[in-house]
C-alpha cells in the first residue's frame, strides 16, 4: 500500500533520528523540540544511531569507515586538505587516533586496515557500532545490533553491549 509504514521501532528509530517526519507530535531530546531536525542536525546536537541493515562501505578499510563518524568533529575544510595543511594534516592524526581508540572498544583493533566487506557479519555490525561511537553521542540509538547474527555473533554483541554500559557509569 502505498504511504504505509509498517510501525515497529525501526519506524521510531527513523522519527526520532530525522529519517523521517512525523505526520503528528514532537521529538524531543535533552529537553530540546528537534522535531523535523535532519540527522546532521541531531548528530551535532549528539544523537547517533546504527541501522538494522548494514550501512556499510564495503570498499573501504574498517578504519576508514569509523573514521566517517568523526566527520561532525572535522574542522577543516576542502581546500585545507586538499593543500595538506599541517592543521589538516593534525587532524587526520586526532581522527585516526579516536577511531582506532572506538575500533578498540568494540574488539576490531586487529581488523583496521581489512577492507570492511571482507568482515564477517558479526564483525560488520561491531564496526557499524564504532563508527556511531566515533560521533561521541549523548544517545546512541542501536536498531537490532544482533539482527541476522548467529548465536556466537549475537553473544559477542551482548558482551559488547552490556561493556559499554558499564563504561558509561
Amino acid at each position: 500500500m502505498q504511504g504505509v509504514h509498517p510501525a515497529g521501532k525501526t519506524t521510531l528509530f527513523n522519527i526520532v533520528s530525522g529519517i523521517y517526519r512525523s505526520a503528528q507530535g514532537a521529538t524531543f531530546f535533552d529537553g530540546q523540540d528537534v522535531s523535523g531536525l535532519r540527522p546532521p542536525a541531531l548528530a551535532r546536537l549528539g544523537m547517533s544511531r546504527t541501522f538494522q541493515n548494514l550501512q556499510t562501505f564495503h570498499r573501504m578499510t574498517v578504519l576508514e569507515n569509523v573514521m566517517t563518524g568523526r566527520h561532525r568533529h572535522e574542522t577543516h575544510g576542502f581546500l585545507p586538505h586538499l593543500l595538506r595543511t599541517p592543521a589538516t594534516r593534525a587532524q587526520e592524526r586526532r581522527t585516526r587516533d579516536a577511531a582506532f581508540a572506538c575500533l578498540a572498544r568494540v574488539r576490531l583493533s586487529g581488523d583496521a586496515d581489512k577492507l570492511a566487506g571482507s568482515l564477517p557479519y558479526g564483525a560488520m555490525k561491531r564496526m557499524e557500532i564504532a563508527r556511531a561511537l566515533a560521533t561521541e553521542p549523548r544517545l546512541l540509538l542501536l536498531d537490532e545490533p544482533a539482527a541476522g547474527g548467529n548465536a556466537a555473533e549475537t553473544e559477542e554483541i551482548d558482551r559488547l553491549l552490556a561493556d559499554l554500559k558499564a563504561s558509561r557509569k
